[in-house]
């Protein structure tokens, strides 16, 4: 039963990974929208290994990325999407960080 619950929750997983248009063009114009909204917060996924999309480990940014609220996208190497996914969360957090940094109080 339980391989069956797995099984059903990797389809669907799948099937919304493949639905959503993931392009670094969507990801800048979602994080436009969350922005306007006063939604604040941070892709993450990968491939091989989950993080901040497009951040670099070790690095002021990575430490800013992580005090944020998380959004994850779909995350590993046989899951449909996934580096698409990437890609978007790269662009989204690129827009989100931008945003942040230029708004936080000192």
């Amino acid at each position: 039963m339980k391989a069956l619950s797995v099984l059903v929750v990797v389809l669907l997983t799948s099937a919304v990974a493949l639905a959503q248009d993931w392009s670094a063009a969507a990801g800048k114009a979602q994080a436009e929208r969350d922005i306007a909204a006063g939604r604040v917060r941070i892709c993450w996924g990968g491939t091989i290994a989950n993080g901040p999309c497009g951040i670099h480990y070790g690095t002021s940014e990575e430490s800013l990325a992580k005090s944020l609220p998380k959004w994850q996208l779909p995350t590993g190497c046989t899951v449909p999407g996934a580096a698409d996914a990437t890609q978007f969360g790269a662009a989204y957090n690129r827009v989100m960080l931008a945003h942040v940094r230029k708004h936080r109080k000192t």
